[in-house]
């Protein structure tokens, strides 16, 4: 398990050092904006119940077949999927645009 804050300060450091499989907990309750890319591997980002974070948004491509992305419990202003021969799973987030 990967911690933001903790092992890394932010999302995308930990995203881009997280190896196939890994899981990115993203605990401290802020607003993280940008751009998140999750290219040819398997992660989970998620953030604990009752944890009240705001992401920009995500980029997914390349999964394998046979491996998944997940994202649980975020706030995101959009999400992007493509050329994934793998799964994509979003849950408990809610899908918010920037005023």
């Amino acid at each position: 398990m990967i911690r933001v804050p903790g092992d890394y300060a932010r999302l995308d450091q930990a995203v881009t050092a997280a190896a196939d499989g890994d899981t990115v907990l993203m605990s401290n309750p802020t607003e993280h904006f940008g751009r998140y890319v999750i290219q040819g591997k398997a992660l989970s980002v998620i953030a604990p119940n009752g944890t009240s974070l705001t992401l920009g948004s995500f980029l997914i491509e390349n999964v394998p077949a046979g491996k998944q992305v997940s994202v649980f419990g975020i706030t995101i202003a959009g999400i992007l999927v493509r050329n994934c021969a793998g799964s994509v799973l979003v849950e408990n987030c809610t899908l918010s645009m920037f005023s």
